[in-house]
């Protein structure tokens, strides 16, 4: 496993042997014509087995220990125009593998469009972190805030 470590330089360090257990669960339901709901959910447990450094050992893996949920409705016309309204949780997660610092947790909203322009074109919109959530991916780095997207794809 290799794994980035942040610093002054930032480098790349090979970890030794991980055993990454984890659960993921979906529900889709039809609430109305054309009305759907959905979620999520991800169980994340990656620990670290053997390592050169014993110190961290059976410690979780950094950046990648965060459970995530997501939740959804969304309206989709029999012609294919759909929009979306999306609640997405990340957990709070460890930046290191010595497991002393870590990240909150973050929630944002998101809205998705889709508009068929044809048999083959689509117009697709995103508007994410609707309501312009302040948090870190990265220590020190703050997120994008509230941030849009459009664009065309067409199937040939």
């Amino acid at each position: 496993m290799i794994n980035f470590t942040f610093g002054s330089p930032s480098t790349y360090e090979n970890i030794g042997r991980v055993r990454t257990l984890g659960l993921e669960a979906d529900l889709n339901l039809q609430l109305a014509r054309n009305v759907y709901a959905f979620a999520n959910y991800t169980l994340n447990n990656p620990r670290i087995v053997r390592d050169s450094n014993a110190n961290i050992e059976d410690n979780q893996l950094s950046f990648r220990d965060a459970d995530s949920l997501n939740v959804g409705l969304a309206y989709e016309t029999p012609g294919g125009i759909y929009t979306a309204l999306i609640l997405r949780n990340l957990s709070s997660y460890f930046v290191n593998n010595t497991n002393t610092e870590s990240l909150p947790g973050y929630t944002t909203v998101d809205l998705k469009l889709r508009i068929p322009l044809g048999r083959t074109v689509v117009f697709n919109g995103n508007l994410d972190n609707l309501f312009d959530e302040q948090y870190e991916q990265y220590p020190g780095y703050p997120a994008v805030g509230r941030s849009f997207r459009v664009g065309v794809s067409a199937t040939f």
